[in-house]
């Protein structure tokens, strides 16, 4: 297993679809924004939860993925913004 602080390609294509989509997004519609499964993409959300850049609201049906607004004011540390076109 990777370690926890690490970003890699796949964590940054998540980051920048949903902040490009600039509302909260489910699983399924990140899956068909970036070609790539939804179970791949829950585990990498719950390793961006972990690291509080990403946040998520469950719901009966779906799980809807948000940047956190923590990390949006004060934290920095990851450049994922470079991503970003």
């Amino acid at each position: 297993m990777a370690k926890k602080s690490r970003i890699n390609n796949i964590d940054s294509k998540i980051f920048a679809s949903i902040v490009k989509a600039r509302r909260p997004l489910s699983l399924g519609k990140l899956s068909k924004r970036t070609d790539i499964s939804w179970l791949t993409i829950k585990n990498h959300v719950q390793k961006m939860e972990g690291l509080g850049v990403l946040k998520t609201q469950k719901t009966i049906r779906k799980t809807a993925v948000t940047v956190n607004p923590k990390f949006k004011e004060s934290n920095k540390k990851f450049n994922l913004f470079d991503f970003i076109d």
